[in-house]
């Protein structure tokens, strides 16, 4: 058996077949390369301690193990489609126990102090730019890459959408804008100009916005603020989410609008329901600091 060549095959399998996301292409690449490294087959009962141990005889991190499990687990499949073993080697193994932990959060309060300390940024462009990314996290729940990749003919305000945004796993979706998101979208658009750059989030000078750098820009705007909190895209999704629930919103329509793909179910009768995540999203509290950020042109007409 060619381990190497089986395993580009089944890369191929998730990119092409399942429309995996280079992301997810890219790290499972990563994880099974450790097979052919440490010189591990598939049958051999090494396959067991690569899921329990590191090679110093440390154990791993249980979201470590449960990640590496879930990815050999989709590869093991793979191989039974294709009639390569006979029998899966991982039957009862379980994934780890996670610890729990109490989540960070924040609300409506904390991301008013966040956009007030952002008002005595002197520099407009600066300013607008860093309040657009701030609210689009958080009237929108996208992941950090989502956003990163956006480009402006994306936004779609006069239906009220982010246009086929890229979501985790490949899957293409209109996201719905809270009116308080669509009129800062409108204005960070007249003042970014035409630059010639595509992607919405972008350098004064030029290039688009890594991931990297967003989470920086997030991070410092959250330390300016006093926050007691690390702010970070993740924390801005769960207070989104938070939020749709606090406000009555059904795990339905917030799974729907997070890009979750558990309750699947309930999914079939929620799919591509537009105006459904649009009541939803629309509950979500309007900030007091916009009408600051906004004046003149909030509410808007």
């Amino acid at each position: 058996m060619n381990l190497p060549r089986l395993i580009e095959s089944y890369l191929r399998h998730l990119a092409e077949a399942l429309g995996r996301s280079p992301t997810t292409v890219a790290g499972a690449r990563e994880e099974l390369g450790l097979l052919v490294k440490r010189g591990i087959t598939i049958a051999s009962a090494a396959l067991t301690a690569h899921l329990t141990w590191l090679p110093d005889g440390r154990l791993l991190a249980p979201t470590t193990r449960n990640r590496r499990l879930a990815i050999l687990r989709g590869f093991v499949r793979f191989l039974q489609a294709e009639g390569l073993i006979p029998e899966d080697p991982l039957v009862g193994v379980r994934r780890a126990k996670l610890p729990r932990r109490v989540r960070e959060a924040i609300g409506a309060r904390e991301l008013h102090q966040v956009l007030v300390t952002l008002l005595a940024e002197p520099r407009r462009w600066h300013r607008t730019r860093d309040a657009t990314l701030l609210l689009l996290h958080y009237y929108t729940g996208l992941r950090l890459t989502e956003v990163a990749r956006l480009d402006i003919d994306q936004v779609d305000l006069a239906a009220g959408v982010l246009r086929r945004a890229v979501r985790k796993g490949g899957d293409i979706t209109d996201t719905v804008l809270h009116p308080v998101l669509a009129s800062q979208l409108a204005i960070w658009l007249r003042v970014r100009g035409e630059s010639g750059q595509r992607a919405l989030f972008a350098r004064r000078s030029s290039g688009r916005l890594s991931p990297r750098s967003i989470q920086l820009r997030l991070h410092r705007m959250g330390e300016r603020a006093g926050l007691a909190v690390r702010l970070h895209p993740h924390l801005l999704r769960h207070a989104h989410a938070t939020g749709l629930l606090r406000s009555g919103v059904t795990t339905a329509v917030i799974q729907q609008s997070m890009n979750h793909r558990a309750l699947a179910t309930t999914e079939l009768y929620l799919h591509g329901d537009l105006e459904l995540v649009r009541a939803g999203v629309e509950r979500l509290p309007v900030l007091p600091v916009v009408r600051l950020l906004f004046l003149p042109e909030w509410p808007p007409r």
